[in-house]
């Protein structure tokens, strides 16, 4: 049974809301810290942490690894309602 089948229309949405929320909201933070351990940094260039020495700081590695698991996360959510739709 597909617990995102159409009876399920509800949860799919404020599953996908919820979980869109969490990625801008883990984002965000993300890119703050960024740019205390080096100022001006910006969205693109914490995409490429490998290019900034200062993105080594061990909090900042957690935090990316958190969003990377939020973007995991976010992807499989998305699989899943194509899938629904399909």
């Amino acid at each position: 049974m597909d617990p995102f089948g159409s009876t399920h229309g509800v949860l799919r949405t404020c599953v996908t809301a919820c979980v869109d929320a969490t990625f801008a909201n883990d984002r965000d933070g993300n890119h703050d810290l960024a740019r205390r351990l080096r100022p001006g940094l910006t969205l693109e260039d914490v995409a490429n942490p490998h290019d900034f020495p200062e993105l080594a700081d061990p909090d900042w590695q957690y935090e990316d690894g958190l969003l990377a698991g939020v973007q995991s996360v976010l992807a499989a959510v998305r699989a899943r309602r194509r899938e629904g739709e399909a």
